[in-house]
Formats: structure tokens, C-alpha cells, sequence
């Protein structure tokens, strides 16, 4: 799966993607990256434009893509934020 190095892909995943399969994603999503992260904004932005219902990009300043362990406390107001504003549009699905 993995080519030359980490950040390049071999093998069977060589020439494989879901891009084209985000708009079957039809709930909420939340998109977050590292102001660091190996995965560039650009490829952030693929995934939320492609999501019906994505939040724009949340960019956790001083982070890179192990955002949770190095700003936890920023993930957490993040995802509490996106959670409180969706709770009540979709809580009888989990009910």
C-alpha cells in the first residue's frame, strides 16, 4: 500500500480514490486539519467540498496531523461546537 515513503501511495491503492463517492456522505461532517498537517489544505478542501453537508475547513493553529494529541483542548471546543449544532436536527437517529 504504501510507496516510496510515507507520503506517497503504491500497490493496490496506487490509482484508487473515493473522491467520487463523497456525495453519498448525507450527514453533517466535520473536516479538520493541522496548521501542519502532511495532508494539504488542498486535499482537505476536496473532502469538504465533495460532502453535501461538510462544515467549512477547520485549520487548528500550531498542530500538524496528530492535531488531537498536540491542541486537544481546541479539537474538543471544535467538536463540541459542530455537535451542539447538529444535536438537534438528528438526535431522534440515535434515539
Amino acid at each position: 500500500m504504501q510507496g516510496e515513503s510515507e507520503f506517497t501511495v503504491g500497490g493496490v491503492f496506487k490509482n484508487w480514490s473515493i473522491l467520487d463517492r463523497l456525495n453519498l456522505i448525507e450527514v453533517p461532517t466535520l473536516v479538520i486539519a493541522g496548521e501542519f498537517d502532511t495532508m494539504t489544505t488542498e486535499c482537505h478542501n476536496q473532502l469538504v467540498d465533495g460532502i453535501k453537508y461538510s462544515w467549512p475547513l477547520v485549520v487548528i493553529p500550531r498542530a500538524s496531523h496528530c492535531k488531537l494529541l498536540e491542541e486537544p483542548f481546541l479539537c474538543i471546543d471544535v467538536m463540541k461546537k459542530f455537535l451542539n449544532t447538529n444535536e438537534s436536527k438528528y438526535q431522534s437517529l440515535f434515539i
